[in-house]
């Protein structure tokens, strides 16, 4: 066995509606003009993104927004990420959602104090300064392993069932308008009733 050391300096705080809290750990961390940088689609829809921005506001902490990360992030953002940040004196930031979004946040932040391109960090450049990074986590799942399992998705919204046929990034990226929709209700039908009743 080798001996090694570890040290995290990660402080993390998990629990039901804990990211009520997001702007008390952003001043705790000295945060005071704050980048949230997202995603989309569900942090809007289930209103978490609101919430967040709630949580700023009521510690008296003013934030710029910069949405639309994709998987498998996009230079593109990360650039306009850095000059949003210069533009408005941005000295936090904060990630709402999952692993690209954490990839994008993670660039902006050391490309923001950085004077060269970000991209030379991933050319082998060490990282030796960047804007302190938070992050409120929504990842459930392996974007990977959806995508290289998955062959159909089933989506509950506002009480519908949404099925769609390909991987999980194509279900994420393409509302197909010929999908079918049917409601829950349906699923009380007899043939389900006797289905699940065969399956007791």
């Amino acid at each position: 066995m080798n001996n090694f050391t570890f040290y995290s300096p990660t402080y993390f705080a998990f629990g039901k509606e804990e990211e009520n809290n997001a702007g008390k750990y952003v001043r705790r961390f000295g945060g005071t003009k704050v980048l949230i940088h997202y995603g989309g689609g569900s942090v809007v829809r289930s209103g978490l993104l609101d919430r967040v921005k709630k949580s700023l506001a009521d510690e008296g902490l003013a934030y710029v927004e910069l949405g639309g990360v994709k998987p498998n992030p996009r230079s593109g953002l990360v650039y306009e990420g850095i000059e949003l940040c210069r533009k408005e004196n941005v000295d936090f930031v904060l990630a709402v959602g999952g692993g690209s979004t954490i990839d994008s946040s993670k660039a902006i932040a050391a490309g923001t104090v950085y004077e060269g391109d970000f991209w030379d960090f991933y050319q082998g450049k060490r990282i030796e300064k960047a804007l302190p990074l938070g992050t409120v986590l929504t990842i459930s799942h392996d974007r990977w392993f959806l995508d290289t399992v998955v062959q159909r998705t089933i989506e509950l919204v506002h009480g519908q069932a949404e099925f769609y046929n390909g991987n999980y990034s194509f279900f994420k990226d393409t509302a197909l308008p010929t999908v079918s929709t049917v409601t829950l209700q349906r699923m009380n039908d007899k043939r389900f009733n006797r289905n699940k009743e065969a399956r007791a």
